[in-house]
């Protein structure tokens, strides 16, 4: 039995990178994995990946972040 047996594990980022071996090491610990991506093709190649091991989450209506602007300036200060 690994040390997260009937535990789930939401892990954001999980697409690729650091996220996606995280996913991965708590899927080989026994944990059921839900992963979340900003690339749907990534995404749903993690899934493919873990064998449909993975649960994934795609991102709705995601907006990327942008650095303050004129309109923005005052929320800053």
């Amino acid at each position: 039995m690994g040390k997260l047996n009937g535990k789930i594990a939401l892990v954001t980022g999980g697409n690729s990178g650091i996220g996606l071996a995280t996913a991965q090491a708590f899927q080989a610990e026994g944990a059921q994995v839900i992963i979340t991506g900003r690339n749907a093709e990534t995404l749903a190649a993690a899934v493919q990946e873990s064998g449909n091991a993975f649960t994934s989450l795609p991102q709705r209506g995601h907006r990327a972040a942008r650095p303050a602007g004129r309109s923005q300036r005052g929320a800053v200060r």
